[in-house]
């Protein structure tokens, strides 16, 4: 396993736990389910076909993301829920 990002998240301002999903694809394909809640970020290899909103990386483009070189991804689903995701970290 390894970390998606490294950032801190800023605490839920209305106190409502979301998840989202991120699918990584090529030849390591692999889904996570990631929830955010009042206690923190909290994340798992799950399958993410039912989610609101999935984030979609190449595996370069998800590395660059992390790392703050470039805002990359597509967005599948609730895009208001997806920049909600996006927009819970700072870089640090």
């Amino acid at each position: 396993m390894f970390i998606l990002w490294q950032a801190t998240t800023e605490p839920l301002a209305d106190g409502e736990a979301f998840a989202v999903g991120v699918r990584v694809s090529g030849r390591n394909a692999v889904d996570y389910l990631v929830n955010i809640t009042s206690e923190g970020l909290s994340y798992a290899q799950e399958d993410v076909s039912g989610m609101p909103a999935v984030i979609e990386f190449d595996p370069g483009s998800l590395v660059l993301t992390a790392f703050g070189r470039m805002n990359a991804g597509t967005i599948r689903g609730d895009r208001a829920v997806a920049d909600r995701f996006l927009n819970s970290f700072f870089r640090i």
